[in-house]
């Protein structure tokens, strides 16, 4: 069997053994059940996990109804698609922090911030602002004076989007 063949029979025995737990789950609780699993395989955590990991947020996300949770996984979802756009059409440029503000919104357990950057490599340095969502493990990594590679919307240079750490 080729490597990729053992891969993806490793992934249909978990689906099958998935499938069949979700059989014993009474009606009423399986969506929940199946939030759990989505999440599981998103690498989120479980509230007692996220409170042993010091992260309040994910903790109060998951302790949430899942309507609510579902309406901000799909709030994400959208910041994910505006920024897989930024990452698939936008022009190159190199970011500088120059502010960083918390929004107050949390989503999905993440802080949303207003982040004001210096764009270079794009025509002329200017100036401009971002709103991102910002996982927690990574909230040490953006600050005033931090490089980043991003991206800049050709047709909206005021749309811009961090992407990787410079240094």
């Amino acid at each position: 069997m080729k490597w990729l063949d053992k891969k993806i029979k490793a992934y249909q025995d978990k689906a099958f053994e998935t499938f069949e737990q979700m059989q014993n789950v009474p009606p009423e609780q399986r969506q929940a059940a199946q939030m759990n699993i989505v999440q599981g395989a998103q690498g989120h955590y479980d509230p007692s996990a996220a409170a042993a990991l010091s992260n309040p947020e994910t903790a109060a996300f998951l302790a949430l109804p899942q309507a609510e949770q579902l309406r901000q996984q799909q709030e994400l979802q959208a910041y994910g698609q505006k920024l897989r756009a930024l990452w698939e059409n936008g022009t190159d440029a190199e970011l500088t922090i120059t502010s960083l503000e918390p929004t107050g919104v949390v989503l999905g357990g993440q802080r949303q911030f207003t982040i004001g950057v210096r764009v270079t490599g794009a025509d002329e340095p200017y100036e401009a602002a971002c709103v991102q969502v910002i996982p927690a493990p990574m909230q040490a990594q953006y600050t005033v004076g931090a490089r980043f590679k991003g991206k800049v919307d050709p047709s909206d240079r005021a749309e811009v989007g961090i992407f990787e750490r410079i240094g």
